[in-house]
């Protein structure tokens, strides 16, 4: 015997614990972000700047990426220590505030004058072991583009510039010559 028609049944709602929650939302980010047209599908750190892309495109190895990272921090440094303008994240990393870095410690002025000479040597030394490299202006143009300004080089001088890298972490001291 029937008691009576069975009651409806309802549908079950997935709750979903936090843990869950957060899992889920790391994955749909990890999606946009692989979707990324300058990921290419990899979720490589690399793939974040113009400088890490060539790197990881060309296989130029990650002394190259060092020094090309090297080389930036010795120019941004020493263009916020002369007062040169730079952009809000330079001065966010290296100190300073307005154009240009704050004032040395009137105890420390003759060695941060030092620093700074010392830099700009640097930076000569390096823009010499790019230029060397190739004649060809465009090609040392497009290295501190690609490493100061995030810009993308044109394929067509991958070559040079991947043995421009490869002189520059000499230069710095990465690679042995």
């Amino acid at each position: 015997m029937s008691s009576g028609p069975a009651a409806p049944v309802k549908p079950k709602t997935a709750v979903l614990s936090w843990q869950e929650r957060q899992q889920a939302l790391r994955m749909e980010q990890m999606i946009v972000g692989l979707a990324q047209p300058h990921r290419g599908g990899s979720e490589s750190k690399l793939r974040e700047s113009a400088l890490g892309r060539f790197v990881e495109d060309y296989q130029c190895g990650g002394e190259c990426y060092r020094a090309g990272m090297m080389y930036s921090a010795l120019v941004w440094k020493w263009r916020l220590a002369v007062g040169a303008d730079v952009p809000d994240w330079v001065r966010a990393a290296y100190g300073g505030s307005g154009r240009s870095a704050g004032a040395p410690d009137p105890d420390k002025e003759k060695e941060h004058a030092q620093d700074v000479r010392d830099w700009l040597r640097e930076i000569r030394e390096c823009d010499r072991a790019l230029k060397a490299i190739t004649p060809r202006p465009t090609v040392f143009d497009a290295a501190r583009a690609m490493i100061l300004d995030d810009r993308e080089p044109s394929p067509s001088i991958a070559a040079p510039l991947k043995r421009g890298l490869l002189a520059l972490a000499v230069a710095i001291g990465l690679l042995p010559y």
